[in-house]
């Protein structure tokens, strides 16, 4: 079981890797869902990991992550689903 653990906290700072590449290189917005995303499951393959080894520093850390990627995933889908209505997004 400790080699799953091991994978999973590897994938997720993977994506967080990966995503902040993305932003830093213009790939990706920083407001876009897609970073978010990424983020969101970076943070959650962390905290998993550091559940799984009792690293308590960084379940806090990693699960703050993990909702401030929810509540950016939430308003970038409403930005777009505005956008689609032609409504202007409100803050």
């Amino acid at each position: 079981m400790d080699v799953i653990w091991t994978v999973v906290g590897w994938i997720g700072s993977g994506c967080i890797i990966l995503g902040y590449a993305l932003v830093a290189t213009r790939r990706l917005s920083s407001h876009s869902v897609a970073f978010h995303v990424v983020t969101l499951l970076g943070s959650v393959g962390l905290t998993v990991y550091a559940l799984a080894i009792a690293a308590w520093p960084n379940v806090a850390l990693n699960g703050f992550m993990g909702a401030v990627a929810m509540v950016g995933v939430y308003m970038a889908l409403r930005v777009v689903r505005q956008m689609k209505l032609g409504t202007e997004p409100s803050p």
